[in-house]
């Protein structure tokens, strides 16, 4: 479970990155 917990919140942290990417803050 913590491993399937780990590899969704790299999933959020990479759609993070992508929207402040779309923004231009990054």
């Amino acid at each position: 479970p913590s491993v399937k917990r780990k590899r969704k919140e790299r999933a959020a942290r990479k759609r993070l990155i992508k929207a402040l990417k779309k923004k231009g803050l990054l």
